[in-house]
């Protein structure tokens, strides 16, 4: 199993409240996620990710968060040649899970979806730097070619690593939450190697 699919799933697991606030907190400050999905679920288009994300793309007039979003979904869609090169299909994807209609088979489109709004932070990050245009991260952008495809998936690893670390601010996950996760991984069908490599991060000392 791709180590991106492993990091939809273990989104989708469902940790605990307590180890999901820290999770979140991990992934840019707060609230993030949950203004994403908020900003996604309550616009123009009833609701519906794929929707809300085609209007963000276009710029819109949104404010906000979603207004911030689809500035720098249309600043990258021009960089890159057009929107059909950005993986709005992840972020649509994760924002549908955030929103409660995730599916089992979801999980390697959420991970996509977790890279490309880092992709997108980090964009809004380097154009505050000034100076040329920066160029859009991998995640944000589809990888095109194999050596991208697998410097994508080590940033992946890196945020798995990351988020397990988050869950684990009191120093270490309850055994029981080890196991629940554990089970809800196995129910969406991650392999074993991919079980034993979570499950060694979780046990791992912070």
């Amino acid at each position: 199993m791709k180590i991106s699919d492993l990091l939809g799933a273990v989104l989708q697991s469902g940790m605990t409240p307590s180890s999901n606030d820290r999770m979140k907190n991990s992934m840019g400050g707060g609230s993030v996620l949950d203004k994403l999905a908020g900003m996604l679920g309550g616009g123009a288009s009833g609701g519906r990710p794929e929707e809300a994300l085609s209007d963000l793309g276009g710029g819109g007039s949104a404010g906000g968060l979603g207004g911030l979003l689809g500035s720098i979904l249309g600043e990258a869609g021009q960089a890159v040649g057009g929107k059909r090169n950005l993986a709005l299909g992840g972020l649509g994807a994760l924002a549908g899970a955030l929103l409660g209609g995730g599916k089992k088979s979801m999980g390697g489109a959420m991970g996509g979806g977790i890279m490309a709004l880092l992709g997108a932070i980090a964009f809004q990050a380097l154009k505050g730097r000034g100076g040329q245009q920066p160029r859009v991260p991998l995640g944000l952008l589809e990888p095109q070619t194999e050596e991208e495809k697998n410097e994508l998936e080590g940033h992946a690893e890196l945020v798995l690593k990351a988020m397990v670390n988050a869950a684990k601010a009191d120093g270490k996950i309850d055994e029981s939450e080890i196991r629940r996760i554990i089970g809800k991984l196995q129910e969406s069908g991650v392999d074993d190697e991919a079980r034993q490599f979570i499950l060694t991060e979780m046990r791992k000392p912070m």
